[in-house]
């Protein structure tokens, strides 16, 4: 399928109308606004940005307001928010238009007030507890701590450095006529009291030095420790219930938070808005705006200009230019679009390949992941996920890809007779007392035995996945109006694996096709070359591309190997699952080693399944014709981080 053709879009409006014309144009959800109306100071055709940086600005410390309310109160929902949870059907356009903006509003406010009272209690209780560490040690003494002396001695209250004993201080002080009082003892840092004479203070303090003594200053009206810690304790109890009652009230808050989340859409719609009419340029009194649109969307767009007094032009992209890139796929096809994404989107104008390689996926990662069980399991958790959960759309496509897949799964399980492995036949060989069992429950015919016959299919389904990437170069190639590129570079190709093709069948006729395919490579890859020698030389070294043919091909083994891989886990795990043979412990066994065993199996081979599915995608299939580059289109729409509009 082709990328979405697109259309230039120019807007020639009136300076007052800019705003409500980009809201028109974000409702549409279909324009993807551009710089180029700012034009350039080179060739004299800039003009100002449109829109008021102040306001931006505004909106953008709002934002991170709510980005800041909201992560508080999901954390204390009951819920747990995760990309499964659906989202609130709202059209956020008109939000302000509500009563349930203004309590939006209301309960930002209050959120936040409370938000910024809880950081003023922790700095209060950091406070309330070093100073409650600060009267600890002097708890033994009667005196108030604000206490300094008397008209001629000095009281000096402190701490020493640790490992600093009392007799330490005391021998420090001997000779000076002083008394040393000690408060602490233990494994805590000594800390006393001195008294002496303020003559002598200046003496005192020089002996105490060394000793690391650090006298403690407490404000007048401190009173005793005692008093001084009960009224600490009181404080910091009453700081931590009222913390507590804050968070009660933001729970409550919390089971509101889908108020915020819309606001949240709300105010980035806004900014997406002004963040729009800054692309857009303007004049004293007109305003210019640019930008592409998917043609089928050419009438709606119309239809909303036609509201407003403004001129308007629709062009063709001019060739060569990089446009952005709509990919337009059906419902089933449209699930795998992520996948495409993760490698690169196709340039503008180029094929898209989502859908061929949307069949392609969902039968090779049904091959590499062949069990009908596991299949099953796969299909009813993504698609049930769907059905009851209602997932945001990103979410959705991603679950119902694997959810398809699981399908294929099935399907190729019952084909190759997978059912969480050989579990049927091992259960019937451990836990019953039959005495015929079958071999295998393979329709056609099971991987484990036949390992061959799995890889010849493996390199089968691969054969069609390259020729069917080469298919669409030559679909590309015609389209472009270059049919004889695709005879020569396609299908001289062709004719050659035709020809080797045979060679099994009918060598005589092989042969010769096989020859015929050789000539035209030989004769057409160096056409572009005007020296013959150099057409004959890159004929014949185009022939070397054999053995890169050969090696995307043998890429295809991964698929035995990965099949392999999750049948012989599996194989093992109901091994272990009837070990203990038909007795009710080893019923028991069997459940619970079942169910670990086969959860981490599908766990893990899901994982490698979808890396390696994906990466002969990338590798095998798309260096055939893909042409990279795209920039995805992303058009100037209403915020859907936690709202949708809902059908119409």
């Amino acid at each position: 399928m082709a990328v979405s053709k697109m259309k230039k879009l120019s807007v020639f409006a009136l300076k007052e109308d800019l705003r409500p014309l980009i809201a028109a144009l974000c409702k549409l959800r279909c324009v993807e606004i551009s710089e180029e109306a700012l034009g350039s100071a080179e060739d004299g055709t800039a003009l100002e940005s449109g829109g008021d940086p102040v306001e931006k600005s505004a909106l953008e410390r709002e934002l991170l307001q709510l980005s800041d309310a909201l992560a508080l109160l999901h954390k204390y929902a009951k819920h747990a928010k995760s990309l499964l949870d659906p989202k609130a059907c709202a059209d956020i356009m008109t939000f302000d238009d509500t009563p349930e903006y203004g309590e939006a509003k209301a309960l930002l406010s209050s959120v936040l007030a409370k938000t910024e009272r809880r950081a003023a209690i922790k700095n209060e209780l950091s406070a309330a507890e070093n100073a409650l560490a600060s009267f600890l040690p002097f708890a033994a003494l009667d005196l108030p701590l604000e206490t300094a002396g008397t008209v001629r001695c000095a009281l000096l209250l402190g701490s020493f450095a640790s490992g600093v004993t009392a007799e330490a201080v005391c021998a420090a002080l001997d000779g000076l006529d002083c008394d040393f009082a000690p408060l602490t003892a233990g494994k805590a840092a000594l800390a006393g009291g001195v008294v002496c004479l303020k003559a002598d203070l200046d003496a005192v303090n020089a002996a105490l030095l060394p000793l690391g003594f650090i006298r403690a200053s407490f404000p007048a009206g401190t009173g005793t420790a005692d008093e001084a810690i009960r009224r600490t304790k009181a404080q910091i109890g009453a700081l931590q219930n009222e913390d507590e009652a804050l968070v009660e009230s933001l729970k409550t808050d919390a089971e509101r938070v889908g108020l915020i989340e819309m606001l949240s859409d709300f105010e980035k719609t806004k900014l997406a808005a002004l963040e729009a009419m800054a692309q857009s340029g303007e004049t004293h009194y007109t305003a210019l705006v640019c930008g592409y649109m998917p043609e089928r969307k050419q009438a709606a767009v119309e239809k909303a200009l036609a509201a407003f007094d403004c001129d308007y032009t629709v062009e063709e992209i001019p060739e060569g230019e990089d446009a952005p890139v709509e990919l337009c796929n059906n419902g089933y096809a449209k699930n795998f679009e992520w996948v495409l994404g993760m490698y690169s989107y196709p340039a503008y104008g180029t094929f898209d390949p989502t859908f061929v390689m949307s069949i392609f996926y969902f039968i090779i990662f049904g091959l590499m992941f062949a069990d009908a069980g596991y299949g099953l399991m796969l299909t009813l958790a993504c698609f049930g996920a769907i059905r009851f959960l209602k997932p945001k759309p990103g979410m959705r496509a991603f679950l119902a890809m694997f959810g398809y897949c699981g399908i294929s799964s099935m399907i190729w399980g019952v084909l190759l007779g997978s059912y969480f492995g050989d579990f049927p036949l091992a259960y019937m060989n451990h836990m019953t007392a039959l005495t015929t069992v079958p071999q295998t429950l393979a329709l056609w015919f099971d991987p484990l035995q036949n390992p061959m016959n799995f890889l010849i299919l493996s390199l089968g389904v691969g054969a069609v996945h390259l020729i069917a990437g080469m298919a669409v170069k030559f679909y590309t190639l015609c389209k472009a109006g270059k049919p004889l590129d695709a005879v020569f570079d396609i299908g001289s190709w062709w004719v050659l694996f035709a020809g080797l093709g045979l060679l099994a069948l009918k060598p005589e006729i092989g042969k010769w096709v096989a020859i015929a395919g050789v000539a035209m490579l030989i004769l057409t890859q160096g056409r572009a070359e005007k020296n013959v020698f150099m057409k004959l030389f890159k004929g014949v070294g185009s022939l070397y591309d054999l053995i890169s043919y050969a090696s995307d091909l043998l890429s295809y083994s991964r698929i035995l190997a990965l099949g392999l891989a999750s049948a012989v886990i599996a194989q093992v795990v109901n091994i272990l699952a009837t070990l203990a043979g038909p007795s009710v412990v080893g019923f028991i066994a069997m459940v619970l080693i079942f169910i670990f065993g086969h959860v981490l199996n599908l766990v893990i081979n899901v994982l490698g399944t979808f890396v390696h599915t994906s990466r002969l995608q990338y590798i095998e299939f798309f260096n055939k014709f893909f042409v990279d580059g795209g920039k995805p289109f992303k058009p100037l729409a209403p915020s859907d981080e936690y709202t949708y509009k809902g059908e119409e």
